[in-house]
This record gives structure tokens, sequence and C-alpha cells, in this order.
């Protein structure tokens, strides 16, 4: 069982749900303000995010607009992908017999289940933390059946999984014949190819280029090194890119952004491999999307801004924190979305008008 999960879900669930039921606290400045008021205001698409409690949220850019999807009143929404060019939301909660993998419009709509499996998330460690829908096409991509992996140093267990790939329209899908870590993944625009994390030996990884930089003192000391992969599904074609975690594959496809073994976010070019550091203010381990020079990710607060926290059941509060936008190279930020708890899941896509 995931403690990570566990504590996730002992937060006192509140009726009116997510920041509306936060409580300020004493200042923390983290991120240094103020925060500019035009970065990102020429980006369209939608942030899709969940909050303690389970509810499905969504914030409209480039108006910054929040509205609930899905109330986790219903079943608690675990993990979120989406939306896409069809303005679907994928998640998975649990339902009988055990987990579901499901499908909703971004308009709290035509809610249906995909799949519906034994075993539960949390109990169970049925399914991973994380899954990745297409910006066309359908497709979905899900671990299933995690288990511990040694990385040997002190990296201790990490979860590994079968990534299986499902078709929404069709509701067809299973194994690809890829093991996967349970550290994100992400599919490229035509959805016809996906980037995920193998634990590769450490002396593959130090081949790639940027890997002393990206490998960290940690990931040094380990046997197996968190590898970006990038898989062909119709072809098969596999190809290792870089050394990171919690991959995101930009709007266009030129590059993946990673993070790396000491925490920090970077950039691989898919077609060169180099990675470079990416300045995101206040980042806070989890990249969310990537436009052009724009990266959306989980941060800290801002300067001058109280954080707000959520009660425990089992006693204390869990300090809240944010999303939002940077662009790359300058120093300027905005947040997009508040009471964000280090356990939400969210995801950038863009509808079709």
């Amino acid at each position: 069982m995931r403690l990570s999960r566990v504590l996730g879900l002992v937060l006192v669930v509140l009726a009116s749900g997510g920041c509306r039921s936060c409580v300020p606290v004493q200042e923390e400045p983290t991120v240094e303000g103020p925060e500019s008021t035009t970065v990102g205001s020429g980006l369209k698409g939608h942030v899709v995010f969940t909050i303690p409690g389970g509810a499905l949220m969504d914030v409209e850019l480039p108006t910054k607009v929040e509205k609930t999807v899905r109330p986790g009143t219903k079943s608690a929404a675990h993990n979120v992908a989406g939306p896409d060019a069809r303005g679907r939301v994928a998640f998975v909660t649990d339902e009988a017999p055990g987990h579901a993998l499901k499908v909703i419009l971004l308009d709290g709509t035509g809610e249906r289940v995909v799949f519906a499996r034994p075993g539960r998330t949390l109990w169970d460690n049925a399914t991973g933390d994380y899954i990745a829908m297409a910006p066309t096409g359908g497709n979905v991509a899900i671990l299933e059946g995690t288990s511990s992996v040694q990385t040997g140093g002190t990296g201790g267990n990490l979860l590994l999984g079968a990534l299986e790939v499902w078709n929404v329209d069709s509701g067809k899908g299973g194994p690809i014949g890829v093991m996967a870590g349970d550290v994100g993944m992400s599919f490229f625009p035509s959805g016809e190819r996906i980037a995920y994390v193998a634990f590769d030996s450490k002396s593959e990884a130090e081949k790639l280029p940027s890997a002393k930089e990206a490998m960290g003192k940690d990931w040094a000391l380990r046997d197996k090194t968190p590898v970006v992969h990038l898989r062909d599904l119709a072809t098969k074609k596999d190809e290792a890119i870089g050394i990171g975690e919690y991959p995101v594959v930009s709007a266009d496809g030129t590059f993946v952004l990673v993070v790396d073994g000491e925490h920090k976010l970077r950039r691989i070019d898919v077609g060169t491999k180099a990675s470079v550091m990416v300045d995101a203010p206040g980042f806070l381990g989890h990249p969310v999307g990537a436009s052009g020079s724009l990266v959306i990710y989980h941060a800290l607060g801002t300067k001058g801004v109280k954080p707000k926290t959520r009660p425990m059941s089992m006693g204390g509060s869990e300090t809240l924190h944010t999303l939002k936008i940077a662009q790359f190279g300058t120093h300027e930020v905005a947040t997009l979305a508040e009471g964000i708890s280090i356990h939400s899941r969210a995801s950038f896509g863009q509808p079709n008008p």
C-alpha cells in the first residue's frame, strides 16, 4: 500500500471541496512577486486536476475560470489525464469490481467506463498513480499490476507496472509489452508514440547526453537509473532519450520535460537528446504541460500571498500549493490555481474549439 496515497485520502472531505474550504494561515513567502499579468495570456487550453476529496477540477486558459468537472462525492478520482481534442478527460476511480478507467467530458457529462477490473487503487496497488491521454485518437495509457523494484544505493523501492494502452472509442486495449516505472508518462501529439520511464542499468544511463548533470548525487549511487524512453505503438521501436522522471511531452512534440536527480526541471530535445535546465520559479516536483516557451507545473505559493491548509482527519494540517505557468528564460510567472495538494494530479490539454 502506498503511503502517499493513504495520506492523500485521510484528509477531511469537506462539503464545499477544494480550496473553497481552505483556511488561511501565516505568511510563508516562496516565489518572489509580483506575478506577471501577461504570461500565458495567449495560451488556450484547459488544466484539469484532482483535489483532496477526489473531485476533478478544470481551469480554462487564458481566462483562468475554474469549475468542477466531477464532484468527489460520487467516488474519488485517483488520477487524471487530458483533455484531448474532443474535450474528453480520463481518470481512474475505485468502482466495482475494484477499479475502473473512465472518461468524462469537460462539462461533466458523458461519464462512462472504459474498463473495470478487480483490485483497488489504494489498498491493492492494482494500478499506478499516473495515466496519460493522447491529444488525438482516443488512446489512454495506464500502469496495471504494480509491484516494488529495488533501485539499489539510496533509492529504496520504486513501483513498476505493465504499461497498457486502451482506446476510449473502441473500448479495446491491453499490455504493449513494456514494464514502466510509476513516475509518469506522456503521449506525443499524434497519439502514436509515448514517453515513459524505465529503470535502466547505471552503465547504460551514463551513455546518454547530459547524464552526469541529470543524474545528480543520489541517483549516481543507485544500480538502476530512471531513463525516459520513447515507444512507437505501431512499430514497437523503443529509444532512450535521457535521464529523468515524470515526462511531459510538449504540445508540438519537439521536447520532453522531466525531473532530474536533483529534483530540478529539465528539457530534453527529442532530436538531439541534449538536455538543459528550465527555470520554473517555485517548482515543486511535477511538470504538467508545455507549449512553446511556456511551462505549467506544480509550484509553491507566491510571496505576499498567505498559503492555505486543509485539516487532516488524523490531526494536523496539510499545506496546500499552487499550479503555475512560467516563461522559459525569464522570471515571469503567474498562478493558475490554488489549494493543490502534493498528492494532486494535473494535466494540460487543448480541445478543439
